[in-house]
């Protein structure tokens, strides 16, 4: 079913939204739809939509929730990790995702699948490994059983597991209290 942007958007944000609640993710946010080219997230929380994006060839075979999770994490990571340097500058961290403080330039060119990428565009940049492995995790409802299934019928790289395993941790240590799901 083609659906318009207003119809995606109306029935995938309030999944978004029950997905983040039960995993006791808290998160603020707005968003619009823009006519420019490339969806993005500002400071405020904001999210900027564009038609294009959820067209383009590298979207079309990600699922809606996919995508919208995949912008809710930019927001997440805006309020929890941008500025929290004992999990940026973590070894750990930098050893998973690389340099999440690197100025954000896209790295030109066509990406190739790799089994150590959870998606060809997981290759563009530190913080877009991070939103991919974000959606993965809350699209999958942070079953820790069905992710790694999921990821060894995939052929992913145990790198790719260890980030999975790093954001569990991370979500639970936010959540907190607040998280339904175990």
């Amino acid at each position: 079913m083609q659906w318009s942007h207003k119809q995606w958007l109306t029935h995938t944000k309030p999944e978004a939204d029950m997905k983040l609640r039960q995993l006791g993710i808290p998160l603020q946010y707005s968003i619009e739809i823009d006519g420019g080219s490339g969806s993005e997230v500002d400071s405020n929380s904001s999210i900027r939509l564009s038609p294009e994006d959820r067209l383009s060839k590298g979207w079309r075979d990600k699922s809606p929730i996919h995508l919208m999770l995949h912008e809710l994490a930019h927001v997440f990571f805006n309020k929890h990790i941008r500025k929290n340097h004992r999990v940026v500058d973590n070894p750990e961290t930098r050893g998973l995702f690389g340099d999440l403080n690197k100025v954000y330039k896209r790295k030109p060119g066509p990406k190739k699948e790799q089994p150590f990428y959870y998606t060809k565009y997981a290759q563009s940049h530190p913080e877009e490994e991070f939103a991919e492995i974000f959606a993965l995790y809350v699209e999958a409802d942070g079953d820790m059983r069905k992710l790694r299934h999921h990821l060894r019928l995939e052929g992913k790289a145990a790198r790719v597991y260890k980030q999975v395993e790093w954001m569990d941790r991370l979500i639970r240590s936010v959540a907190g209290s607040r998280r339904t799901r175990t």
